[in-house]
Formats: structure tokens, C-alpha cells, sequence
């Protein structure tokens, strides 16, 4: 196993980070000095090792390009001879140096490091030489500084190509699937066809009476490699067959001919003649024969068959003998392996292992492999039988079984339901082995398997997820022994659980069918035909999107760690048994405070958002409700976590004045956040809530959407949209009974009035006054571009609201600003997610869900409750600093209005995008986020 000074000679860019920063220190003061004038080239070189350095921190190796490697042992090297340079130097030119200077510089990346290390432990004689360097002739300097300025800009975060890189690069061959990775899909297919069929048990071809309760298939498991399975023109899986109830299992290689370019290829069959009659056809039964043959044997042997391009198969006659006696027995499943906690996993156990079964999962993604279940329990170990009876070392050889007919099915590949955490349940799935395999014990989730009631399947991922998301933050704790690069595996088990890694590409979604099950029904068989040709495109082209995403995300950095960053030593070492008072005294090796990791893991989530508001893309809505509540699950596991110390915390209270509210949506029934209703709308009131309209009931949806931790309160002024006109004294009362019954912190109201409305007026200012200010009212400012901005919204103590796309790009079908050189707020109101408009056409045949301000209001809406929700768990958390102060005045409308544009980006100074998500992005804790806070608001000392 290599050392931590071996595996840092490995990597130039661990050592250039350490040294970097103060030879930029030196070069910049030595360039501000120079005489007569100071040097611009010199401060250039200087300021590039300073962004190289802050580049370099903050990525791990696997992360960088395969070049940044070759440049920063490159990098070392100028920088010696930068320090080192000669007060008269030698004629020759800076670009044919290198070459010349190869023969006296030390030859590893280790030895340069260590001689500038040495260096500046004299800092007279580097700034010797550094100002030596600077004043040498201006095409040697440039030429230098023309090196370091390569390396910055391949380090710069939209340069960093990682697609078209040399295979043959040691650095590089983890970033995309090599050659030996690749065949044909058809393979796959074809391997589990003649396996079904050739696995097919005959009885009357075993001799031997076939005993009771025997499988209709030999059981056959797939050997997960971590090589490449595409040698010489051929596809090769390394299997074992087992005989009747498991008495033994036999090893078989089979090869899949991979089909040539020329149409005149010929078959096995067709060769048969030239090879001596060395390869007999397989007929059924035949695998029975085999095995029935071999029952009397101890020694293990290993078949050798071979499959055509018509899925025919043949056998090799000749078999071959293996070093270790056949498996006997069921086998060791990783589940039982991790609880009976009798073997080491070391961490290079744990790498290779987790390689192993994610390139194996990437590699049938998609298959009949993949639709069974998979957790740990269906991982195998196949222990010889003399090692396993008397208690020996493991073979770290895994399997997984064929589809036989009596696996539990896996869930759906994709699964679309509201309050869903996870979207891909087969990939969290592999989450939770590499998780159980990183931390080396069963976690006790239960696993993901198919299910005919879509809720319990949700809450059964969702319980998964969270389960999985607290482990994680204890293996990210852990350190591993010699295992300098371990972020590497906790990123590909991060990434597993981070679905927003694994949507398809912008051009696959718009292959999406957006017809409700009503629509394609009414479809004529012509079109029905169309649209089943479009959704299966669809499927295909997202299956193979996500496969890409699998590798790139969580096979890569795996294959990194195993191949590259972590001493692979042979690939036939054993899992050691542990000694008996081992196994009883495990000491666990992580903290003892899994929630600061858990929020720590949160905050990460929230730093990399999916949205991107720079440009339309296919599913914004989507991506943008994701990034909300994964700010909102941040904000309310704080909450949560205060709570637990008996601190209680203030609720966000939101009233919503609108049509109702029809509880009886699916969405709604786990629901714990309706607490008040109230009909302000018919004489006598209905008493229970109800909603004709559609449309109160989709603001709440959407509110709901985003801030599910906030009490929600629901006022009806209304039944339809036109008689809301006629109700100013509804809203009135409406707003009198939120601000005092129900002590809202938030009033919503997606809605307006062409003119302005006394009632409205007063009731506003009343509530206003009634609660010292501390109360936040929005309104959309309205549909009609022709009119100008609606009542309530253009009164000064409302915040109006405006919608725009997800661009940033205010809407056309927004009204006139009752004040051209008003500062206006809009926020994203263009498209729904395509679930909650399903959900919402299904209950409201007839209602009208389109984009405009109303939807834009309920967004606001949500985000208000959010920074309220935030707010008041600062002052528990940063003790000290006036956070009372900042909470008490964002709880009033004037301070949440200078929040809003706090988190607002314009083009135009005049129309602002409130975007939170990127707002959020940039924090990376409380004290930033605080300071964040502080600078929105007018005259609050920011915190130091």
C-alpha cells in the first residue's frame, strides 16, 4: 500500500497548491520593487499562482482535467527556475530551455517541491533570483508567464473540458468510458435471452433424481468486475451456475462475438471445421448435463461457452481448471457479510468492492438486470467451499443473480408523484450499497422494491433518502487510513442521492408528451400511434441519459479513486476474518455529532442548484420548485433541530384570501399545514373548506410546493373570478380577520381591482396598525397589459408583484406600472411543474391555470415564508448580534420589501428578478448568510 508521501508524488497539483501562494507573494512584492519601474508581467504571474492556488483548494484531483496534472508538475518546474535564475544567465532561449533543463532538474514532481522548499527557507536569495527572472529580456519573462496563465485558464470553471481527453493519460481515463467498457446494447439482451433460455432446468437430463423443491432456472450469478469486459473482438462474463439447492456452483466464462463491420462476418457455427471440432453446439438441457457431470467433483473448473450474432450457443471442449475448490451452499450476501461484522472491509476493500458494483450497474442500466431489486441482501460472495467451512479468508469476488423469475422486482426507473424526494429510485438504491459498503455495516433501510400503491412506494423512497442522507454525513466524517482522496468515493455516494444529477438533457425533454391520459385517450389510432412512437423515443433517449449521468457522476470518481488515486496493489486480495474478540469490540470511527454534517450536506445541496436563470431551458419549473425546497428543507431541519433543545421557535403564519381551498387533493391529504379556513364569500358561510374555482386551491398547491413547514391559512372572498369584483368588503373583512383572529405574519392575495378600494384601504392600514407594522402583504399586479397596475397591489403597504419567465425576463401580459420610475419586483411565474398541473386538471376540469402574476404572487408567497421561517432561527444560532433585530424587521412589509430586492438581479434597474435560489447559492453558512441579510436592509451593521 503506498504511503502518503508515494501518493502525493503522484499528483503535482497537491504540491503546487502548497507552495504556490507564497511564490505568488514573493513574485508580486519583487514586481512592485522592480526598478526603474515596476513589472506587469511579473505582477501578471504573480496574481495568476494566486488564482491557481485558490483553484486548486477547493478541487480534488479526480476533479480536474487530465492536462492540470502534466501543467502543474510543469508549474513546479518554472517556479525553480524562476527562484533559482541566474544574474547572467546562459544564452539560450527561454523556449528551448526546458529540453536543456531536464538534465539538471530534479525528475518527480516530490524533489522539485522539496528544492523550493529549500529555497524559501532563504527568502534573500529567491528574491534574488526572482528579481534576476524579472529583469531578463521581456520574451523570456512573457514566455513564462504565458505557461501559468495555461494552467489558470484550464483551471477556470468554464474551461474545465472533461469530454474528448487521451485515453491513454494516467490522469484522464476515469473521465469517460474506454473502449474495454463499450459494446453493442444488443449484447446485454442477447446474454439474458440465452441465459433464460439455457438455464432452463430438464429434469430428465440429470441422472440424478432431481431433488424437491428445485428452481425452474439454475440459479446463475454474474461475477461484477472492475475490468473492462470488451477483449479481442469479444464480450466476456465471468458466471457460476448452481446445481439443485445449491449443492455446489460451477464457473462458466461466456463470450459474446462482437459483430463485424464487413456483412460477409461469418458465425461461430460456420467455423466449426476450422477448429477441429473444439466447439460443440448447446442445445437445451445441456447446462444440466454439465452440471450433473460435475456433481462428483470437488475441483473447480471453469466452461467456457460462447454466443453468436443469432444467440446461438456453443461450448468449448476444453475446460479449464481453477486454483480452488467449487462454491458450495447459497452463498455470503454483502447484507450478511456487513452484520455479521467478522471481516476487515479495508478501505481498499471498500474502493474496489463499490467500483465493482457501480460499473457493473452503469453497464446493464436500463437492462432486465437492473429491474430487480438490488440492495446489499442481493450482492453475493461466493466463498470456496474449503474456505468457508473452516471459517477462512473471503474472496472479494461479488455477484449479482440473473433474473430468474423469483427476484423481487425493483421500482419503476422513474417515478413522477407529488412530494417525492428522490425521482430515481434504482440509482438510490446504489446510493445505499456504497454507502453500506463505505461505512462496512448494514444500515438497516429497507429495501427499494416495486409496489402497487404509488403513495406507500413515495413514502417508502422518501424514508430511504432521509435515512441514507444522515448516514452519509457520518461516512464523510470518516477517515480512512491511507486513503488521502476519500472524497472522491463520498462524492459518487452524494451524487447517487442528489437526483437533480440525473434529469435528462434539455433536448430529451422536449420529447416529453405533455397530453393528460384524457387527451391521449381521445386520440385518433393514427395519432395514438405518433404519440407512442414519440413516448417511447422519450424513454429510450432519457434511459440513456441518466446512464451517462451514472457514469459521469458516480463511476468516474470511483474509478479515479480504485485506478488512481488509491495504491490498486492485486486484485486477488482477500477480506481477512477478523479475530473473535475483534469482531465483538468494533470501535466506531466516526463523531459522535451527526447534525452539523447533516447540515453541512444541506448547505452543499443548497450551493449547487439546478435552476439556471441565464437562459430558457426545458424544465425550469421543475428545477426551480426542487432548489426552493431544498433551501426550505435546510431551513425547517434547523428548525427542527432547535426544537429538539426546547427552544420554541415562532410559526410562519400565511394567509391565502382567494376561491378556497378543496382539501380533498391528494397532495393535500399528509398535509399537516392548513390550520384555519374561513368563507368570507356566501351568506351563510360555508363551514368547512370548499373551492368551485380551482384557483385558491392552486395557490396553495404552490405555496405548499415550496415552504411545506408553514401554517397556512385559507380565506374564500370569492367562488368565481368575476365575482370577486363585487366583493371589496369580503377581501375588507377577509384581511381584518387574518391580521387579528389569525395573527398572519403573511397576507397573499393573487388577485385585483381595476381601481382603487376604500374597504381594501382601510382594512389594510387597520391590520397594519393593529400589529405594529409587522405584518406583509402581496398582491399581483395583474394580466392585462392594457391596464394599469391592480388595487391592492399598487398601494404603498403592499408589495406588488409582477411575473416573468425563468430568464428573468418580466412577462408581456404584465400590466402598466402606476409609476413608470418604480422600482418593480417579479419573480418566476411562466410554467408549472408538469405534476401539479396534471393534479390540478384532474380535480378542476375547468379551471384556468396558466402563468401571469397570481402564480407569481404564491412564489413570492412561499419565498416570504421561507426568509421568515430562516430569520427566526438565527438569533438561537448567532447569538449576539442583533439578529432579533434583523428578524423583527423583515416581519413588516417595507423590510421584507428591501429583502426581495436583496435577492433580485435586474438588467435594467427598473424591473427586478427576485431569484432566492441564487441568492442562497452563494452562502455557505449562517454568518454568511446573515451578513447576507444585513446588507438588504437599510443602515444594519453587518456582522463581523
Amino acid at each position: 500500500m503506498a504511503s502518503s508521501g508515494e501518493a502525493l508524488e503522484l499528483f503535482s497539483s497537491d504540491l503546487l497548491v502548497k507552495v504556490a501562494p507564497l511564490a505568488s507573494t514573493e513574485i508580486v512584492t519583487c514586481a512592485k520593487n522592480k526598478k526603474p519601474w515596476p513589472s506587469k508581467l511579473g505582477s501578471r504571474i504573480g496574481t495568476a499562482l494566486h488564482l491557481i492556488a485558490s483553484h486548486l483548494e477547493v478541487m480534488q484531483p479526480f476533479q480536474l482535467p487530465a492536462t492540470a496534472q502534466d501543467l502543474s508538475r510543469q508549474a513546479l518546474q518554472d517556479l525553480l527556475r524562476v527562484c533559482k535564475w541566474p544574474a547572467k544567465p546562459a544564452s539560450i532561449k527561454a523556449e528551448d530551455f526546458g529540453e536543456f533543463s531536464n538534465l539538471l532538474l530534479p525528475p518527480s514532481s516530490r524533489r522539485i517541491y522539496d528544492e523550493l522548499n529549500k529555497a524559501f527557507s532563504s527568502p534573500p536569495m529567491v528574491r534574488a533570483g526572482i528579481s534576476n527572472f524579472l529583469a531578463a529580456k521581456n520574451s523570456d519573462v512573457q514566455f513564462y508567464a504565458n505557461r501559468f496563465l495555461e494552467l489558470l485558464d484550464l483551471l477556470q470553471p468554464d474551461n474545465r473540458k472533461l469530454d474528448g481527453v487521451g485515453q491513454s493519460s494516467l490522469h484522464g481515463r476515469h473521465l469517460k468510458p474506454h473502449d474495454e467498457y463499450i459494446y453493442p446494447d444488443g449484447i446485454c439482451e442477447d446474454l439474458i435471452a440465452a441465459l433464460k433460455k439455457h438455464a432452463t432446468c430438464v429434469s430428465p437430463v440429470h441422472k440424478s433424481e432431481a431433488p424437491v423443491g428445485m428452481n425452474h432456472r439454475h440459479l446463475t450469478r454474474l461475477c461484477l468486475s472492475t475490468e473492462g469486459r470488451n477483449i479481442k473482438q469479444h464480450v466476456e462474463f465471468d458466471l457460476v451456475m448452481s446445481f439443485m439447492n445449491f449443492e455446489f456452483w460451477e464457473d462458466f466464462s461466456l463470450a459474446v462475438k462482437l459483430p463485424k463491420i464487413s456483412s460477409g462476418a461469418m458465425s461461430i457455427g460456420e467455423t466449426l471445421n476450422d477448429t477441429n471440432h473444439q466447439i460443440a453446439t448447446m442445445k437445451a438441457g445441456d447446462i444440466c448435463s454439465i452440471l450433473d457431470g460435475e456433481r462428483q467433483s470437488r475441483a473447480g473448473l471453469k466452461h467456457h461457452l460462447e454466443l453468436d450474432h443469432n444467440c446461438h450457443l456453443y461450448r468449448h471442449r476444453l475446460a479449464r481448471a481453477l486454483p480452488y475448490a467449487k462454491p458450495r451452499g447459497k452463498g455470503l450476501s454483502l447484507a450478511e457479510l456487513l452484520a455479521l461484522g467478522q471481516y476487515d472491509l479495508t478501505p481498499k476493500h471498500r474502493i474496489m468492492l463499490s467500483f465493482a458494483v457501480a460499473r457493473s450497474f452503469w453497464e446493464f442500466y436500463g437492462s432486465e438486470l437492473t429491474m430487480a431489486r438490488w440492495c446489499s441482501e442481493d450482492i453475493w460472495f461466493m466463498p470456496r467451499w474449503k474456505d468457508w467451512t473452516n471459517g477462512y479468508n473471503l474472496e472479494p469476488r461479488a455477484f449479482v443473480s440473473f433474473p430468474s423469475g423469483q427476484d423481487p422486482l425493483g421500482p419503476d426507473e422513474f417515478l413522477e408523484v407529488d412530494g417525492l424526494t428522490h425521482s430515481y429510485p434504482r440509482i438510490l438504491s446504489l446510493g445505499i450499497i456504497l454507502l453500506e459498503i463505505g461505512r462496512a455495516q448494514k444500515l438497516g433501510i429497507s429495501p427499494l422494491t416495486a409496489h402497487e400503491n404509488l403513495w406507500e412506494l413515495r413514502d417508502s423512497v422518501n424514508n430511504a433518502h432521509s435515512d441514507a442522507s444522515s448516514a452519509l454525513a457520518t461516512l464523510n466524517k470518516e477517515v480512512w487510513d491511507m486513503c488521502k482522496y476519500k472524497e472522491a468515493f463520498d462524492t459518487a455516494i452524494i451524487n447517487c442521492l442528489d437526483p437533480s444529477k440525473f434529469t435528462e438533457s434539455p433536448n430529451t425533454r422536449k420529447l416529453r408528451s405533455r397530453l393528460t391520459p384524457e387527451e391521449y385517450e381521445e386520440l385518433s389510432p393514427q395519432r395514438r400511434a405518433a404519440e407512442d412512437q414519440k413516448r417511447t423515443e422519450y424513454q429510450k433517449c432519457a434511459m440513456q441519459d441518466r446512464r451517462n449521468a451514472i457514469y459521469h457522476n458516480v463511476v468516474s470518481p470511483l474509478y479515479w479513486l480504485a485506478k488512481v488515486g488509491y495504491d490498486n496493489g492485486k486484485h486477488d486480495m482477500v477480506i481477512k476474518r477478523r479475530m473473535q474478540q475483534h469482531a465483538e469490540a468494533r470501535k466506531s470511527t466516526f463523531s459522535d455529532d451527526p447534525d452539523k454534517a447533516e447540515i453541512q450536506e444541506l448547505w452543499k445541496r443548497v450551493q449547487t442548484p439546478n435552476f439556471n436563470s441565464d437562459g430558457r431551458v426545458e424544465g425550469s419549473a421543475e428545477r426551480w420548485f426542487e432548489d426552493i425546497r431544498a433551501i426550505a428543507n435546510l431551513v425547517f431541519c434547523r428548525r427542527r433541530k432547535i426544537a429538539r433543545t426546547g427552544i420554541k421557535l415562532p410559526p410562519v403564519r400565511i394567509a391565502i384570501l382567494d376561491t378556497g381551498c378543496d382539501l380533498t387533493l391528494q397532495s393535500f391529504q399528509a398535509a399537516n399545514c392548513f390550520k384555519g379556513w374561513r368563507d368570507f364569500a356566501v351568506e351563510p358561510p360555508a363551514e368547512t373548506e370548499v373551492d368551485e374555482y380551482g384557483h385558491g386551491t392552486f395557490m396553495a398547491r404552490l405555496v405548499m410546493q415550496m415552504v411545506p413547514g408553514c401554517e397556512l391559512y385559507i380565506a374564500r372572498v370569492a367562488q368565481t373570478r368575476q365575482q370577486l369584483e363585487c366583493n371589496e368588503e369580503g377581501v375588507a373583512k377577509a384581511i381584518r380577520y387574518a391580521g387579528k383572529e389569525w395573527e398572519v405574519d403573511v397576507i397573499s392575495m393573487s388577485f385585483g381591482f381595476p381601481k382603487f378600494s376604500q374597504p381594501i384601504s382601510d382594512a389594510i392600514h387597520g391590520a397594519r396598525k393593529a400589529r405594529d407594522g409587522a405584518i406583509i402583504f402581496l398582491a399581483s399586479a395583474g394580466n392585462d397589459v392594457d391596464r394599469a397596475e391592480a388595487y391592492p397591489a399598487c398601494d404603498p403597504s403592499v408589495i406588488s408583484i409582477y411575473a416573468t419567465e425563468s430568464t428573468g425576463d418580466f412577462l408581456k401580459t404584465n400590466p402598466m406600472p402606476s409609476d413608470e420610475s418604480r422600482r418593480l419586483l417579479g419573480t418566476y411565474g411562466d410554467n408549472i411543474p408538469d405534476a401539479v398541473l396534471a393534479e390540478m386538471r384532474a380535480r378542476f376540469a375547468q379551471g384556468t391555470f396558466s402563468a401571469g402574476t397570481s402564480v407569481a404572487t404564491a412564489v413570492t408567497a412561499g419565498v416570504v415564508g421561507l426568509m421568515l421561517a430562516y430569520a427566526a432561527l438565527v438569533p438561537h444560532v448567532l447569538r449576539g448580534c442583533g439578529a432579533e433585530v434583523v428578524y423583527g424587521d423583515l416581519k413588516t412589509t417595507d423590510g421584507m420589501r428591501h429583502m426581495l430586492f436583496g435577492m433580485a438581479r435586474s438588467w435594467n434597474k427598473l424591473q427586478y428578478f427576485i431569484n432566492p435560489i441564487l441568492f442562497w447559492s452563494y452562502k455557505s453558512d449562517d454568518s454568511s448568510m446573515y451578513r447576507g441579510m444585513c446588507k438588504t436592509l437599510p443602515q444594519k451593521e453587518v456582522m463581523r
